[in-house]
């Protein structure tokens, strides 16, 4: 009798519930009950013969019959498991680990999925109730990294940023992400960074695109075929803090962002909401359950529903989202900057602020496509200016250093004698005589405050 356990130690949320198990390993099906997660060095190492085994794919080949939400691909893995297994290819294992690792490894050859996995016990995610000690140091490490939020800042050319590594579960993360938002709220576009983003929890998602539409709207569609049931997904009526709806919004995406960090950027292109800029994601959608075998001491991650956009009635399985604008990963900063400040640089603007925004689009523009300047320039640039400036290069780098002010500023050439700062937003500019030394350098500060100073060496 093999002892089944799927309690979940994370409380879900409605009604965004089944999106919470997108990255892979969350909630439960059917009867589960408490056991703290602790496991005995010989559960770790534990021994196989071949009725264990036998009993470890017989649970596999089940599960995947009964949850499984392709049933055609699981009779195609069905069929590779029982074939090795006739042919005694997993006679060679006597321990779990490395077992376990090459039925995965079956698995994914057949459909690539993925979230569908035989993993040890002690990985699980849902092993019921964890002791007070762990869930102590649990909540300690989500508040160093601020729960999946390590950074949110205004960028040159008022471009806000919010840079999410991982879509960690409320109340916490929700008032973390609320705040994040709230004080982006002033910017005249925002980019929103999944890069390095793996997945999740859903509620975190569902609060996040709730701030960019001004209705409720569908954004995703579940349908889980062991049950047989579809469940819609929608976007919150009420956000706390201003709205976003009417600020232009980027999504930057790399070939590592999957599940969870997929699902918002798959969601805001259908609806037309966002451009998405970087690299083709991961392509991992299917919502996952986790079930613990105890007496195996392994759990199973497998897929049971398709995830599809209400909108097209596509899925990112495999295929993952395609962004909009491609480039490279580390470039997409860059690229959805410029390509916001393109479109603000033309709104009806003071001149000063749309001076401004010209210098922040040179900025990103160099950034993407940079100034080459010669050495015999940099030459006629380098010296002291006044008492208290003094521009050197140094290792490749130009920088300027203010006495008694840190940091030094780097140089971005911009073209001719204009520079941007990599630092902040501030223009350098250089004046030079009529033999092509440089006489003169203004610093000119976002803020309004500009200083002039005269060459001294």
């Amino acid at each position: 009798m093999v002892s089944l356990q799927t309690k979940s130690r994370t409380k879900l949320h409605s009604p965004f519930v089944i999106l919470l198990i997108l990255v892979g390993l969350l909630s439960g099906i059917g009867q589960g009950f408490a056991q703290v997660n602790t496991f005995a060095a010989e559960d770790k190492n534990m021994k196989l013969d071949r009725a264990k085994r036998d009993q470890i794919i017989d649970t596999l080949v089940s599960t995947l019959r009964q949850y499984y939400i392709l049933p055609d691909k699981a009779e195609e893995m069905i069929t590779l498991l029982r074939n090795n297994q006739t042919a005694g290819m997993y006679d060679q294992y006597t321990e779990r680990d490395p077992f376990i690792g090459q039925l995965t490894r079956d698995l994914q050859s057949v459909n690539r999925d993925r979230h569908l996995g035989v993993w040890p016990l002690e990985w699980s995610l849902s092993l019921g109730e964890i002791s007070a000690e762990e869930k102590e140091h649990e909540a300690q490490i989500k508040r160093y990294n601020n729960y999946g939020l390590p950074t949110v800042t205004r960028l040159p050319g008022n471009i806000g940023y919010l840079e999410i590594l991982d879509f960690e579960s409320p109340p916490e993360a929700a008032r973390s992400c609320i705040a994040a938002l709230n004080f982006l709220a002033n910017c005249d576009a925002i980019v929103l960074d999944v890069r390095r983003c793996g997945g999740g929890e859903g509620y975190l998602v569902q609060l996040l695109l709730s701030y960019f539409f001004k209705e409720p709207v569908e954004f995703l569609r579940a349908y889980t075929r062991h049950t047989d049931t579809s469940e819609q997904i929608w976007t919150m009526p009420y956000v706390q803090g201003p709205s976003l709806v009417d600020l232009p919004l980027y999504v930057l995406q790399s070939r590592r962002t999957a599940s969870a960090a997929e699902s918002m950027c798959h969601a805001l292109q259908a609806l037309k909401r966002a451009t998405i800029v970087g690299e083709t994601s991961r392509g991992a959608a299917h919502m996952v359950e986790e079930l613990n075998f105890l007496d195996l001491s392994i759990c199973i991650s497998v897929s049971i529903s398709d995830v599809t956009s209400p909108v097209t009635g596509l899925s990112w399985e495999k295929t993952g989202v395609a962004p909009d604008l491609s480039c490279d990963a580390e470039k997409a900063l860059a690229e959805a900057a410029r390509h916001a400040l393109t479109e603000t640089v033309k709104m009806d603007s003071p001149p000063r602020l749309k001076q401004l925004r010209q210098w922040a689009l040179e900025f990103y523009q160099a950034e993407l496509e940079p100034v080459r300047i010669e050495d015999e320039q940099w030459q006629k640039i380098c010296g002291s200016y006044g008492e208290t400036v003094t521009v050197r290069r140094e290792n490749g780098q130009t920088r300027l250093i203010q006495k008694d002010r840190e940091p030094p500023l780097t140089f971005v050439p911009v073209g001719g004698f204009e520079f941007a700062a990599r630092e902040r937003e501030v223009r350098i500019s250089f004046k030079p005589d009529e033999h092509g030394l440089c006489a003169e350098l203004d610093i000119d500060f976002a803020n309004g405050f500009k200083y002039t100073y005269t060459r001294t060496r």
